[in-house]
């Protein structure tokens, strides 16, 4: 500490340059580290993350579809045959992007979770194509004999 005490000025003015220098290359090296880890972890979660979530919406998408066509179906029962094939292409593509969804998770009890959502689906729109079958078979939709078959039907 004595020599830098006794040193000139110059010699005083390039080693703090050089220790002022050397800690901007440590700084900008870390900051540097730290910003590619962050870029990877960015990536990574877009990989696991975000592409289910966009098949999610392409199910939501679909499965609103299914119901607006249903809705439709009920609304105008002349057009209720046509309704049907796009409810059904609906629910197929539903369907298709579930299971796109479930095969792009990670953890195993979110595909558990997504296998149960699935099935449900799958069941819902089963009752829903029975529903719209009998309503082109000409059934009276607001009989309570059509009611009670409705909610019997699994």
């Amino acid at each position: 500490m004595k020599k830098f005490k006794n040193a000139k000025l110059a010699t005083k003015l390039i080693v703090s340059f050089v220790v002022v220098a050397l800690l901007c290359i440590v700084t900008g090296t870390v900051g540097i580290y730290s910003i590619m880890t962050l870029n990877h972890d960015l990536e990574q979660m877009n990989d696991q993350m975000m592409v289910p979530l966009g098949t999610f919406i392409s199910f939501y998408d679909n499965d609103a579809a299914a119901g607006n066509t249903m809705r439709d179906a009920l609304l105008n029962p002349q057009k209720a045959a046509e309704d049907k094939a796009k409810m059904e292409e609906s629910q197929a593509n539903a369907l298709a992007a579930l299971e796109q969804y479930e095969a792009n998770l990670i953890s195993q009890d979110d595909k558990d979770k997504a296998v149960s959502l699935r099935e449900k689906t799958q069941a819902m729109y089963e009752k829903q194509a029975w529903f719209v079958q009998r309503l082109l078979e000409g059934a009276d939709v607001q009989s309570e004999s059509f009611i009670a078959e409705f909610e019997e039907y699994e």
